[in-house]
C-alpha cells in the first residue's frame, strides 16, 4: 500500500520538507550514478562505517532507485503534514534528531551498515499519529494488477506498518532496517505527545482530537481556541453594527394611539341596537364571528400565554442575523412578527438599541419558539 494524501490542513507552507526530499533525491542519485565516489559515500553517508557525522549523513543515501522512490512517497505525504503542522525550523530538527536516534537504535541492536532515510521517516509516520490520530489517510493498493484507492484513519494504517515491522525485527526477515524504523516510531509519537502537552504545535480547527487529547479525555484545545475566536469575531462585528448605527440619523417613530379600540362591534342593517345574538366582533379584514365564541377564544388563549410585548423587548429599532445574513433595522413588531412565522430560530441572533452585545433569540423562551405563531393566531371554531 502506497499512501498518497493525509486530509489536513497547514498551518506553514511545507518548503523545508521539500528540500529534504530534493537534497535525498540528488545525493542518492549521485550515489548511483557515481557522482559520489564509493569511498565518499562510505564516510559521509553510509552509518557504521564512516564517523559520527554518517548519523545525518545516511539518511540521504539509498541502496537501490526503487528503494529511494518507496522513501520519498512517504517522506512526501507524511513530511508535508508535519512540516505544515510544527513549521520549517521545527521539522528540520524533529528529522534529523529521530534519524540520527533511529540510527542509534540500529547500532544498539547489531545492525549491519545502514543508508536509507526509513528510520527518520518513521519518525514522521509517529509524529503524525500524535498530532492527528483519527484523520484519514488515503492510499493505493493493487489486486490483480488493478489499481484502487481507499481510506483509513491514519493511526490504524500505522499500527499495521509497526506490525510489520515488529515481526521483522523479531524474525530477523530481511534486510530492511526494522529495528531503526521501530524506534523512529516510537520516537515520533512520544516527541509528538512532548510538543502537543509543551504548547508548542497548534492544530487546525479543521483536526480531529490530538492523542494527547484521546488519552487525557480531553476537548481539543484547538476546537476550544476556534470557538472563542468566533465568539470574538461575533463581538467585533457587533461592535461594528453599533458603530455604523449611531452614525445612521434618527427616525421618527410613529406614535400609538393607546385610546383606540382594538375590537369593534358590527352593528346589523337592521337597526341601531342589535340583539346580542346577532353581535359580532371584527378582527381587520378577517371574516366575522360571533361575540360570544370570539370572547371566549380570547379567554382561552390570553390565559394560557404571557404578555404581547415582553419587557426585555423596548420599543426600538432591531437588527437580527438569521444565521446567513444581518437584516434590520425593523420595528419591534415586525421583528417578533418574523419570528412568529419562523419555524427554526436556533441559530438566530439580534440586537436592539441601547443594547451592549448581541443575544441569542433563543434566550426569548417563548417568542423564539413555533407555540407563539400558534398562538398570534389561533384557530376560532364557530
Amino acid at each position: 500500500m502506497l499512501p498518497y494524501h493525509i486530509e489536513t490542513l497547514y498551518r506553514h507552507e511545507p518548503w523545508a520538507s521539500w528540500v529534504v526530499l530534493a537534497c535525498t533525491m540528488g545525493a542518492s542519485l549521485m550515489i548511483q550514478f557515481g557522482g559520489i565516489s564509493a569511498g565518499a559515500a562510505n564516510q559521509y553517508l553510509s552509518l557504521g562505517l564512516g564517523g559520527p557525522e554518517a548519523f545525518l549523513g545516511y539518511l540521504f543515501a539509498h541502496g537501490s532507485i526503487a528503494h529511494l522512490l518507496g522513501n520519498m512517497v512517504f517522506l512526501w505525504v507524511f513530511g508535508n503534514a508535519v512540516c505544515g503542522t510544527v513549521g520549517n525550523l521545527g521539522f528540520l530538527g524533529l528529522y534529523f534528531g529521530i534519524g540520527a536516534f533511529a540510527g542509534f537504535v540500529h547500532l544498539l541492536f547489531g545492525g549491519a551498515p545502514l543508508v536509507g532515510s526509513s528510520g527518520a521517516i518513521a519518525g514522521l509516520v509517529g509524529l503524525s499519529v500524535a498530532f492527528f490520530p483519527t484523520n484519514r489517510v488515503n492510499l493505493y493498493y493493487s489486486v490483480l494488477f488493478a489499481t484502487r484507492s481507499v481510506s483509513f484513519p491514519l493511526w490504524g494504517v500505522a499500527l499495521y506498518w509497526m506490525a510489520w515491522d515488529a515481526v521483522g525485527a523479531w524474525f530477523d526477515l530481511g534486510p530492511a532496517a526494522y529495528w531503526a524504523q521501530l524506534g523512529g516510531t516510537a520516537a515520533g509519537v512520544g516527541g509528538g505527545l512532548l510538543l502537543l502537552s509543551l504548547g508548542f504545535v497548534q492544530l487546525t480547527e479543521f483536526d480531529n482530537a490530538s492523542l494527547l487529547d484521546v488519552l487525557l479525555r480531553r476537548l481539543p484545545p484547538h476546537k476550544i481556541r476556534a470557538a472563542e475566536e468566533a465568539r470574538a469575531e461575533l463581538r467585533r462585528m457587533a461592535r461594528a453594527v453599533m458603530h455604523e448605527y449611531s452614525e445612521l440619523p434618527a427616525i421618527e417613530l410613529p406614535t400609538v394611539d393607546a385610546a383606540r379600540p382594538r375590537l369593534t362591534l358590527a352593528r346589523s342593517m337592521a337597526g341601531a341596537r342589535p340583539a346580542a345574538s346577532t353581535a359580532a366582533v371584527q378582527f381587520g379584514s378577517r371574516r366575522t364571528i360571533p361575540l360570544k365564541t370570539a370572547a371566549k377564544a380570547a379567554a382561552t388563549a390570553e390565559a394560557g400565554r404571557p404578555a404581547a410585548w415582553p419587557p426585555e423587548l423596548p420599543d426600538v429599532r432591531y437588527f437580527y442575523f438569521d444565521g446567513a445574513q444581518r437584516l434590520g433595522p425593523v420595528r419591534r413588531g415586525e421583528f417578533l412578527a418574523t419570528l412568529s412565522l419562523t419555524a427554526d430560530t436556533s441559530r438566530w441572533w439580534y440586537w436592539a438599541e441601547g443594547m451592549q452585545e448581541w443575544r441569542r433569540v433563543a434566550s426569548l423562551g417563548y417568542f423564539a419558539s413555533p407555540a407563539f405563531a400558534r398562538a398570534q393566531h389561533p384557530v376560532v371554531a364557530d
